[in-house]
């Protein structure tokens, strides 16, 4: 998500996260191509490479994730930043309600 985002949301976003998540979120992160363009699968690709995951458990896990943030985090934040998202990219992170 982080790379998806302007610059500026993802800063904003990565500086509410607890300490050692910050840390994972910024290891190794270039601003300068920020934000990267794909869409929701190459999203979902991207996400299976990164975590190792199987492609067929890509999407419970997004939503797993974006719920745990949910839970830590003020949803007027996660709706600062999802608003920043393109549509199909919010609608996959966003926790099914």
């Amino acid at each position: 998500m982080r790379d998806r985002l302007p610059i500026d949301a993802a800063v904003h976003f990565g500086a509410q996260l607890p300490t050692l998540i910050r840390g994972v979120y910024y290891e190794g992160w270039d601003p300068h191509p920020t934000p990267v363009k794909f869409d929701r699968q190459e999203y979902l690709n991207r996400f299976c490479y990164e975590t190792s995951l199987a492609e067929e458990n890509a999407e419970k896990a997004v939503r797993a994730v974006t719920g745990a943030l949910f839970l830590h985090m003020p949803p007027e934040q996660l709706g600062h930043v999802f608003n920043a998202l393109p549509h199909g990219l919010r609608s996959l992170i966003t926790p099914a309600v």
